[in-house]
């Protein structure tokens, strides 16, 4: 097994690993993409939805956003915090309420608003990523969530809590591969 390391940073570790079994590879990357801690909204509150999509499907989109944070490490996981809901120490909450006045409008990853309680707050330095893919060539959008018609509002509240993808599918790294 050769294995070369191409670039290291704060927050990117690039490897090449070289005359080893692909289903090794792939057993690698995998338990990577399992046990890197990461955070993604989990609980979603709707307070009003008069959009064509049920709220299980707007939650769903919400939670396959990645989000960053400089500071998740610092964020507890749910099952370590001693709080009795969602404290600034195991959740960042983002508010989401738009609505649709004369043209169809789209709902986008830029409409959500980080929700800070106060100034120790770790959900001040959390935030969408409003684009997907990498590729300098692939023109950079924000992440489409919805589309209102006139007359239609969604009002919500979103709650990101940091997990592992072992545990779910919106937990997983999307950044292993």
């Amino acid at each position: 097994m050769d294995l070369k390391i191409n670039k290291v940073s704060n927050y990117d570790l690039g490897i090449t690993i070289d005359n080893m079994s692909l289903s090794l590879v792939n057993a690698l990357r995998r338990t990577m993409m399992g046990e890197i801690p990461t955070l993604a909204i989990e609980l979603v509150k709707f307070e009003i939805n008069t959009s064509i999509f049920h709220d299980e499907f707007i939650a769903h989109r919400l939670g396959l956003i990645p989000i960053k944070s400089e500071k998740a490490i610092d964020f507890k996981f749910t099952r370590e915090c001693n709080c009795d809901a969602h404290c600034y120490k195991c959740a960042c909450y983002f508010t989401l309420d738009i609505s649709c006045d004369d043209e169809n409008k789209s709902v986008y990853s830029t409409d959500l608003e980080t929700k800070i309680s106060n100034k120790n707050d770790l959900g001040s330095s959390v935030f969408p990523i409003h684009f997907s893919g990498s590729n300098k060539l692939i023109e950079k959008k924000p992440i489409l969530i919805s589309k209102l018609k006139p007359g239609q509002r969604i009002k919500l509240i979103g709650i990101a809590k940091k997990g592992i993808g072992k545990r779910t599918c919106q937990m997983e790294s999307r950044f292993v591969g």
